[in-house]
């Protein structure tokens, strides 16, 4: 039952003839409490209990439980009910029973038990783990005692704070950087004491991690924390749909169309890999991701119809997401560009990366293989996870149809067939388009997938994200090789246009199977890196090597712009119109990859933006510098 209008036939007056005997239907009163018993990765459930379709305790889905101890909750409802569902908005158990009052259904087993209600040793939880860190000023921690007579906590040995129930503690105000501060809480009842301590360590806020990538963020139709968003601060819902997101809490935007598949003259029958944008929320608890996914195949390829019949990857792939986060902790960062501490790499997906981060989470399509958690240190990444489904709170839902209205990308696919070639991507005179207008089905044909991650498992608390931010990498893969990632990086494509033949199909795209090094910024969450965000700033295209001896050809010179009497040039100014922008370092890429004719004399001249005597990508990256407004030592601008 999943609505209120799903019909119920009364059960309190069910009879069982059994034997000769008459059997009544146990029917809950006023004050009988009822349990379940939840796997950890469920989350809080929901008890709907009902008479009839008229006689309800409270709308479906009912109302949420009450944390008794780990994986069991509780509700009392305040009548007499013959019925129970337990739910979590999403999935829920069949029509039950409701067997009496002190009795505990188990999720897993599917069984009714009596639950024990005796007294029990009073339980105290600490909202920051031991062992944390912090770069503010003070730290504030929440600290929760349950079935407790009295409670009291100290700070650093000092005088005893009772309390009831519950206390907030300001930590650090002393505290020296590179000192330690240490909460203790004792709780005592008739059964025992319990007590817990936390040791914390107070940190230099300018030590934040500076991030580490090597390349600029993509640009054009991509874009890295656009207009400066960082995510919002709000509770999200992981139910399926997409009523809590809105556009403002955008972090990265990619495009459609742009996944390995579309290199190949052939390879288009592959079901797709396309990530489309990225958005994150918080709140005091846990980082909320959400990533839309497209499927052009509609509009690109209809002929090729096996990707149109199977439906979204959670239907029938069982294919790896990694999350990796940068929480800005120099002392837990993963070196070695995330490869194992083993050798190879996690999952041997063939992933490494520049930035610098210190968890890694995966998780499949569907969402049955995981989530697991992986750290690390200066050596690698530790290939045996420190959380795995059983332990982590991590949890993950996904719908159809997507937040954004338009979806931008590149029209056509088979490769060079269509002029689908590596870079075009940061080209902005290729075929850009809103499939939306080209009769693409995006309700249909489109998702989205969200995630919260607790940030007890990430090691940091919702004032490291206030005051430092955290950095975000999505990497969407085959298990082989990644696909695509958010933010977007050139590298999901360099190796698109070579065949797979000896690791899988011909037809197939190496990308299934090549390495990727992934060099551009992660997405910003809370706050941009210290000296602003990361504003694109496109890389430079590392044109792939031909698999052939090509012939050699004599390049025609492009024509100098003639220009009135007295022009004065500019370095940088390859394209020789007076002006020094972006399409100026877009020139002098393709006039390298041999994609556009060599320079004249004059625009040479203007090409060597970096002054070696040379023209080649390093000047097309002086001029992107330029054009970003950073501080470089090569007069660019200044008449030649």
């Amino acid at each position: 039952m999943k609505t209120s209008k799903k019909i119920i036939s009364l059960l309190l007056a069910l009879l069982l003839l059994v034997g000769g005997t008459i059997a009544t239907i146990t029917v809950s009163a006023a004050g009988d409490t009822v349990y379940v018993k939840v796997p950890s990765t469920y989350g809080v459930p929901n008890c709907y209990m009902w008479n009839s379709a008229s006689d309800q305790d409270v709308a479906w889905p009912g109302t949420k439980m009450t944390f008794v101890e780990d994986g069991i909750y509780s509700y009392t409802p305040s009548k007499s009910f013959a019925n129970v569902i337990f739910n979590n908005g999403s999935s829920q158990t069949a029509d039950l029973v409701y067997p009496g009052s002190g009795m505990l259904y188990d999720l897993s087993m599917g069984t009714w038990s009596e639950y024990s209600v005796g007294p029990k040793a009073p339980m105290v939880t600490i909202s920051v783990k031991d062992g944390a860190s912090f770069k503010t000023e003070t730290l504030s921690v929440h600290i929760t005692v349950s079935d407790a007579d009295s409670a009291y906590y100290t700070v650093d040995g000092g005088s005893k704070v009772s309390f009831t129930n519950s206390a907030d503690v300001t930590l650090g105000a002393s505290t020296a950087v590179g000192g330690t501060t240490t909460l203790f809480v004792s709780a005592t009842n008739s059964v025992g004491t319990t007590t817990s301590t936390a040791t914390y360590t107070k940190k230099d806020p300018s030590s934040s991690s500076s991030g580490g990538a090597t390349s600029g963020a993509l640009g054009g139709y991509y874009s890295t924390n656009p207009d400066g968003q960082v995510g919002k601060k709000a509770s999200i819902s992981v139910d399926g749909s997409l009523s809590d997101w809105n556009s403002s809490m955008l972090i990265a935007q990619g495009t459609a169309n742009d996944d390995p598949r579309v290199y190949r003259p052939n390879s288009m029958y592959e079901v797709g890999i396309d990530l489309y944008a990225l958005y994150a929320a918080y709140d005091d608890s846990n980082l909320y991701l959400m990533w839309e996914m497209t499927n052009v195949q509609d509009v690109v390829a209809p002929n090729d119809n096996y990707p149109l019949s199977q439906g979204v990857l959670w239907q029938t792939q069982e294919l790896p997401f990694f999350i990796a986060v940068d929480t800005g902790d120099t002392d837990t960062a993963i070196g070695n560009k995330g490869a194992l501490t083993t050798g190879g790499t996690i999952w041997n997906s063939g992933m490494t990366f520049d930035s610098s981060f210190n968890k890694l989470i995966s998780i499949n399509t569907k969402g049955g293989n995981g989530p697991w958690v992986y750290g690390g240190d200066s050596t690698g990444l530790n290939p045996v996870e420190i959380l795995d489904r059983s332990s982590s709170k991590i949890t993950m839902d996904y719908g159809l149809g997507i937040l954004s209205d338009n979806v931008y990308g590149i029209n056509g696919a088979y490769g060079e067939y269509n002029g689908r070639v590596y870079g075009d991507i940061q080209d902005e005179s290729s075929d850009w388009v809103d499939f939306n207008t080209k009769g693409h089905k995006s309700s249909t044909m489109d998702f989205f997938y969200e995630l919260s991650i607790p940030f007890s498992e990430l090691g940091i608390t919702v004032n490291d994200v206030e005051s430092n931010g955290i950095g975000v990498m999505l990497v969407a893969t085959m298990g082989k090789s990644p696909m695509d990632c958010l933010p977007g990086d050139l590298c999901m494509t360099d190796q698109a246009h070579l065949d797979d033949g000896e690791n899988s199909q011909e037809h197939n795209s190496f990308e299934k199977s090549d390495e990727d090094n992934i060099s551009v910024p992660f997405a910003r969450v809370g706050k941009l890196l210290t000296g602003g965000g990361t504003t694109p700033t496109p890389p430079t295209p590392t044109q792939p090597q031909p698999t052939q001896p090509q012939p050699t050809q004599t390049q025609p010179t492009q024509p100098d712009n003639p220009g009135t009497p007295g022009t004065i040039y500019y370095l940088g100014d390859a394209s020789l119109n007076e002006i020094v922008n972006v399409k100026d370092a877009t020139l002098i890429q393709k006039v390298a990859a041999g994609l556009e004719p060599a320079f004249s004399e004059a625009a040479a001249k203007c090409a060597d933006a970096n002054l070696d005597g040379e023209v080649n990508v390093k000047d097309a990256t002086a001029i992107q510098k330029y054009v970003a407004g950073l501080s470089v030592k090569t007069p660019i601008g200044e008449a030649i």
